[in-house]
């Protein structure tokens, strides 16, 4: 799967929310499962980071979810990581970043 084709998966999978991706290089989430959210979120990811971060998580993905090919159970470990960082982000946090060991959530600005 090419770098475009990840990052179409990875918005398909947020089918079900509000998000917009934006040519600068992050998806703006408006809406997420149960949460309330303030303000929109930005993740800060482009198809090329995207797909360069899951693939640096394909182990990873692959241990987690072992019936899935690896970048597939990357996107899908990177996803609980991303929902962990919106349900846990502190008040006034709106951007959020891809780490290695997950998602980071940081004041804008």
């Amino acid at each position: 799967m090419d770098d475009q084709g990840v990052f179409e998966e990875f918005l398909f999978r947020l089918s079900d929310e509000q998000v917009r991706s934006f040519p600068e290089g992050y998806v703006e989430i408006r809406s997420w499962q149960d949460v309330d959210l303030d303000a929109p979120l930005r993740l800060q990811v482009s198809p090329r980071s995207l797909a360069e971060h899951l693939r640096v998580m394909e182990r990873d993905g692959e241990l987690a979810f072992p019936d899935e090919q690896p970048i597939v159970g990357a996107l899908q470990l990177f996803l609980v990581h991303l929902d962990e960082a919106i349900r846990t982000r502190r008040s006034g946090e709106t951007e959020l970043v891809p780490f290695r060991a997950g998602v980071k959530s940081l004041v804008s600005g």
